[in-house]
């Protein structure tokens, strides 16, 4: 009479016990069957009596030995953090390890972006196996964002509001919500967002920094010019408070009154405005600072005569729209011009003397 089956176990497993030499069974389970499935818990022995044909009855006993099963646990740096945020998962009680990402090492790195569970399953020397299961929650980073001004003139501000968070930190330095810049040219600007949570985000702007138009200007007789081509103009009175001249929007302005004039200058969205030219020449048909200029014949055909008191003088024609078309010195008391080449109109001549500057106007009538 004898019994055969698996002898030792882990906790929570079972073994089939089978009795053999005999024709019919009794256990100490109560059973009657030839083999009984036993499940204990603690080292428990087992005994079967069989009867053989003739009647003869015999007794064996096996003792089952249950090993504990490993205590396996699952350390976990940390059991909440942000999205994205790296955490390490570290198994003990065991002497290997198969987690449920696939991994057979003892400590797992992992940085989910949602709240997710891990497990690992142990085993220990007597091959017995448990498994342990850790929790991380996951919390989500706050939508940092900035709103402002993206564009601005040279010289002007933008004010750049952070929102999404609960405390901010400027690339630039500062930790108020809002920062207000003045970039020389075009720059980006980066806000790190934190939430009740602690979960950090970042946001970035660029400031596009346009620059001023050229508002010099230039004088020639009455006309004056805009530098700045390609741009819309609005020329000004400096002696009524720079209030707009009506209809002067063009890149230049001729004068019909002696005063002060500006022009304000808009190109790309950025206007600036210029200093105040003075002109005093409006109506001139005599010289001016005492300097004798004598032109002849006025009007002409572009064919004509200066006559000065003196030499080595400097000569300079402008048309009617300030472009200067001749400049010379005058090395005679006289000396004939030809702008015949020229179209009708009238034309500025400015010549510099030893007394001083003489404007005149010139009309040339074909």
């Amino acid at each position: 009479m004898a019994i055969t089956g698996l002898t030792t176990i882990c906790n929570g497993s079972s073994t089939a016990l089978t009795g053999t030499g005999a024709v019919t069974y009794a256990w100490s389970t109560g059973s009657t069957a030839t083999t009984v499935t036993v499940a204990p818990t603690t080292n428990a022995g087992y005994t079967v009596t069989g009867t053989d044909a003739n009647n003869c009855v015999a007794s064996a006993t096996k003792t089952v030995t249950v090993n504990p099963l490993p205590g396996v646990a699952v350390n976990a740096t940390a059991s909440t953090i942000c999205a994205g945020t790296p955490v390490t998962l570290t198994g003990s009680g065991a002497v290997t390890y198969v987690w449920s990402t696939g991994s057979t090492a003892t400590a797992i790195t992992v940085a989910p972006t949602a709240s997710a569970g891990y497990t690992v399953t142990g085993t220990d020397a007597n091959s017995c196996s448990k498994a342990s299961v850790k929790a991380i929650t996951v919390n989500s980073l706050p939508a940092v964002s900035i709103s402002g001004s993206s564009t601005i003139c040279k010289g002007n501000t933008a004010t750049l509001t952070a929102s999404g968070a609960v405390s901010y930190v400027w690339s630039s330095g500062p930790t108020t919500t809002a920062i207000t810049v003045a970039p020389t040219s075009s720059a980006g600007y980066t806000v790190t967002g934190t939430d009740a949570n602690s979960c950090s985000n970042v946001a970035t702007t660029t400031v596009t920094v346009n620059p001023l138009p050229d508002i010099t200007t230039g004088l020639a007789g009455v006309v004056i010019t805009a530098n700045q081509s390609g741009a819309t103009y609005q020329w000004l009175n400096c002696n009524t408070g720079n209030s707009p001249i009506a209809g002067a929007t063009g890149q230049t302005y001729t004068a019909t009154a002696n005063g002060s004039y500006a022009v304000k200058v808009t190109l790309g969205g950025c206007s600036d405005t210029s200093s105040c030219v003075s002109i005093n020449v409006v109506g001139v048909d005599e010289n001016v600072n005492n300097s004798s200029v004598v032109i002849y014949p006025n009007p002409n055909t572009g064919i004509f005569t200066i006559a000065t008191e003196g030499k080595g003088y400097e000569l300079n024609i402008c048309n009617f729209l300030g472009e200067k078309i001749l400049s010379q010195q005058i090395q005679g008391e006289k000396i004939e011009i030809n702008l015949s080449n020229q179209p009708d109109g009238i034309y500025f001549l400015e010549v510099k003397t030893d007394k001083g500057t003489a404007i005149q106007k010139v009309s040339i009538q074909k």
